[in-house]
């Protein structure tokens, strides 16, 4: 089965949503397993209780802001391209200030270790960030959008 050459010969993102979303929380649970497992040891040693559930907390609010915007990528595909980028933007500029405002309710009405949270934050968020970058890119790849960073190096540009 060959892959469309535009998005309106071959089958649209939502028909393949279910897999595309499969596949994206598997590699989150994958890069879970992973995280956790290779901090273990490390967390065991050296850490106190208090510093690994600040961790877990981090964890979690960062784990909830990737599958609200896999979520919200998966609802606005079939979108207009205004449309979709709004939602693309709007959305992660929403999730930003969610997860400050969990940031700081946390570090403002808990006793949560503030250096656990605060690491284990940036860790899955750059971790989760490169997930959502891949799925995105996987699923225009897969409408048959060209790539801007991939050129035709062997036909010269007209000026």
């Amino acid at each position: 089965m060959s892959e469309p050459s535009t998005a309106e010969e071959g089958a649209t993102f939502g028909s393949d949503s279910g897999s595309a979303i499969r596949q994206f929380l598997l590699q989150v649970l994958l890069t879970l397993l992973v995280a956790w497992a290779v901090a273990a040891y490390p967390l065991y040693l050296y850490c106190t209780r208090e510093q690994v559930i600040g961790a877990a907390m981090g964890c979690a609010i960062v784990l909830v802001n990737a599958l609200a915007g896999c979520m919200s990528v998966v609802w606005a595909f079939d979108r207009k391209q205004t449309d979709f980028l709004k939602v693309l933007f709007g959305g992660m500029a929403i999730r930003l200030m969610a997860m400050a405002l969990a940031f700081g309710l946390l570090l403002a009405f808990t006793e949560v270790d503030r250096v656990g949270l605060t690491v284990s934050l940036f860790v899955f968020y750059v971790l989760f960030q490169v997930l959502e970058i891949r799925f995105l890119l996987g699923h225009l790849k897969h409408r048959g959008v060209p790539s801007p960073a991939v050129q035709d190096l062997s036909t010269p540009e007209k000026p």
